[in-house]
């Protein structure tokens, strides 16, 4: 009877064996094709990234070259202490407001 027990214990501990290798097996199928996978979207990234670059770049060199140069890509900037638009807008107004100041505060000591 002790023969049977022993074979039931190694029939089991070989299709351990046999499933922990086909699990092992599917994992590193898996891990080679998500990792394949990585490496191809990685690299499409990477490629868009330069085309975008380049299209920037070539935006850039076309305004440079235009008639209104960097004063258009400074208007175009967002202001660095603005948190959004609206308060941009608020920052826009009051660099108006001062510049239009000292013009005037300008023009007032010419005259006198």
């Amino acid at each position: 009877m002790s023969e049977p027990v022993q074979l039931d214990s190694l029939i089991k501990q070989r299709v351990q064996e046999a499933v922990s290798t086909a699990q092992n097996d599917i994992v590193h199928h898996m891990d080679r094709i998500i990792k394949s996978s990585f490496d191809a979207f990685q690299k499409s990234t990477n490629e868009h990234q330069r085309q975008l670059s380049e299209t920037q770049l070539a935006k850039i060199e076309e305004e440079m070259n235009s008639e209104n140069g960097w004063k258009t890509v400074t208007e175009y900037e967002t202001h660095s202490l603005a948190d959004d638009s609206e308060d941009e807008k608020r920052i826009i107004r009051a660099e108006n407001k001062a510049a239009r100041k000292i013009k005037n505060e300008k023009r007032g000591k010419q005259h006198t």
